[in-house]
């Protein structure tokens, strides 16, 4: 079943992958593999409850892994744009879910990012209230910055950093 569901990923097919990984899971409760594929295949499948279940059942069997925490934010992205009435909810989880990366992986560049995007236009916008998530955003950007990240937008990125310095920066 993982390697039926491994070939209709690879042919994109990802709603029937799912369903295979999930007969495997099913079998294997306790494959991690089994988990990160399911909730990949559920992801592509724009399934996105049954993902971030997938992906959170790999997390119980093994906390320490970034990029599964990653996957876990941006799957809450996600959810927060199907559900406007949880969009505030789903933002903030994203966020958590990200500095739960974070803390696995200090400098993961993907975590780093989002973590930035995420503070940045999500939770510091005008209509929030609470405190002002631009300083974090900031932070994030910048270590994000200092990985020499090899990325087609770099130089967008960094004028977004300049703006914001510009932005906190005292008059």
């Amino acid at each position: 079943r993982f390697n039926l569901g491994c070939l209709q990923l690879e042919i994109n097919q990802p709603a029937a992958a799912a369903g295979e990984f999930a007969a495997y899971t099913l079998a294997q409760p306790k494959a991690v593999d089994g988990w990160l594929k399911r909730g990949r295949a559920e992801l592509l499948a724009w399934q996105f409850d049954a993902a971030d279940k997938s992906f959170r059942a790999a997390l119980a069997l093994n906390t320490k892994q970034p990029e599964v925490w990653n996957t876990v934010g941006i799957v809450q992205l996600y959810r927060a744009k199907t559900d406007p009435r949880r969009e505030a909810e789903r933002k903030a989880d994203a966020f958590l879910a990200f500095n739960s990366s974070l803390q696995q992986q200090a400098n993961y560049a993907p975590a780093l990012f989002n973590a930035a995007l995420v503070s940045h236009f999500y939770l510091s916008h005008p209509a929030r209230r609470g405190v002002d998530q631009r300083p974090f955003a900031l932070d994030k950007y910048r270590a994000f910055l200092a990985l020499n990240p090899t990325v087609d937008n770099l130089h967008t990125i960094q004028q977004v950093v300049a703006n914001l310095e510009a932005e906190l920066s005292p008059r």
